[in-house]
């Protein structure tokens, strides 16, 4: 809680810096669902989100645990299309875990070998 409050004074202070959105996103994952974290709107979505995949990977991940996996794999695939560098690894295990719980083990597969 303490970390959140932080958070939304560091966004109140200069609500153009990505950085405290990502870490936002981190310890309160309501905003993926549709509703943003209190007095927050999100703005670093509009902000050169190309620059920034790891939003898509967070709310992929929040989308997989709430069971929305059709909306989960699309912010999946668009973190992966996005991260040039392969950085997000987690990325691509995640849509493993949905292709298993799909009940597709040869498209798990698949993506286990692409990694």
């Amino acid at each position: 809680m303490e970390a959140r409050d932080a958070l939304q004074h560091a966004i109140e202070a200069n609500p153009k810096l990505a950085s405290p959105y990502l870490r936002l996103a981190r310890v309160s994952q309501s905003w993926v669902t549709g509703m943003p974290p209190p007095r927050t709107k999100m703005p670093c979505l509009k902000l050169r989100i190309a620059s920034y995949p790891e939003i898509y990977l967070q709310q992929g991940s929040t989308r997989f645990r709430i069971e929305n996996l059709a909306g989960a794999e699309e912010s999946l695939k668009k973190a992966l299309s996005l991260d040039a560098a392969h950085r997000l690894t987690r990325a691509e295990y995640v849509l493993g875990m949905i292709s298993l719980a799909k009940g597709d083990v040869s498209g798990a597969k698949e993506i286990s070998r692409i990694t």
